[in-house]
């Protein structure tokens, strides 16, 4: 669009690869309406790239997306934009004083003038609770709570989300947090917990829930 030169380096092999773990149970909390009015899409469509070839709505109509939903747009705008993307070239470092990137490879990619650099999600080791047990949000699969009792650390959305998920096979889930749980409904900021997630919580005041 701008007649720029560049090149965007991908450790993985296909767009948006992130969004094949996350979230652990696929469906999204952000909001994917189709209203006609187009002045009011961006406040519905929390998705849609900006001046992108096709909107979320082309992928998927439901409300809720799934993970591999927002991955296949991810895909196809990509492809229909024909953005320059080189996947498979992990970034290993940079080097000092130089436009100049090393690759995981061994050889290094230099650029004409600037590099931006994304870091992307690494995960974090926590030796001494998985000693204890613990397993992270990112390998936690359903069947392992299976008749047992699940403590989870963490009381914002990825926490309620799994206690959502568990507590019909579990034999008792506890949510643990540094604070109380805030409501988005409340307090109006959509990263707070969602009420899509407050399943578990309306069970617990009704004594469905141990």
């Amino acid at each position: 669009k701008f007649n720029m030169s560049y090149v965007v380096l991908e450790r993985e092999l296909e767009a948006g690869s992130f969004w094949r773990t996350y979230p652990v149970f696929s469906e999204l909390i952000s909001i994917n309406k189709v209203v006609r009015n187009e002045s009011h899409r961006l406040r519905f469509d929390w998705h849609s790239l900006l001046d992108a070839p096709i909107f979320m709505s082309n992928v998927s109509l439901d409300y809720f997306p799934k993970n591999t939903d927002f991955q296949r747009y991810l895909q196809v705008v990509a492809r229909l934009a024909s953005i320059n993307v080189h996947y498979g070239h992990g970034v290993s470092g940079f080097v000092p004083g130089e436009p100049c990137v090393l690759l995981e490879s061994g050889s290094k990619y230099c650029a004409r003038r600037r590099i931006f650099i994304g870091t992307g999600r690494e995960p974090k080791r926590e030796p001494l609770l998985e000693a204890l047990g613990g397993i992270p949000y990112s390998r936690f699969k359903r069947e392992m709570a299976l008749r047992k009792r699940v403590c989870i650390l963490g009381n914002g959305n990825a926490g309620f989300e799994v206690a959502q998920n568990v507590y019909g096979i579990a034999e008792r889930v506890a949510i643990f947090g540094k604070s109380a749980h805030r409501l988005s409904s409340v307090t109006r900021y959509s990263g707070d917990v969602r009420l899509k997630f407050l399943q578990v919580l309306e069970n617990f005041h009704s004594k469905l829930l141990d």
